[in-house]
């Protein structure tokens, strides 16, 4: 599962059935991050879409994928090399099983 004093993170929401004894015997930690990061599951920043103030976080969800969006935009972040394979979109159901 881990190494010994070594570091799980479990991002975003997902069901997990942990085995605490494993946890115990190699001193392991375990942490929860909500994915993509501050407002992600307050209904008040979700549903109006209001952003929290920058001096209070830095980066937000919103925050975050404008900035990835603007350096995909200004060529600064190329992620051709993470495409593997490309999709007709009504071939969704054939991409969810590509690779496997």
């Amino acid at each position: 599962m881990c190494r010994q004093r070594g570091r799980i993170v479990l991002i975003g929401v997902t069901d997990s059935s942990l085995n605490r004894a494993e946890f115990y015997k190699k001193e392991i930690s375990f942490q929860v991050s909500c994915s993509y990061g501050p407002g992600r599951y307050d209904e008040v920043y979700e549903s109006p879409r209001i952003d929290y103030p920058f001096g209070l976080v830095r980066w937000t969800e919103q925050r975050n994928f404008q900035a990835v969006l603007q350096l995909m935009e200004s060529a600064l972040l190329d992620v051709r090399p993470l495409i593997s394979h490309r999709f007709a979109f009504g071939a969704a159901g054939a991409a969810m099983t590509c690779g496997r």
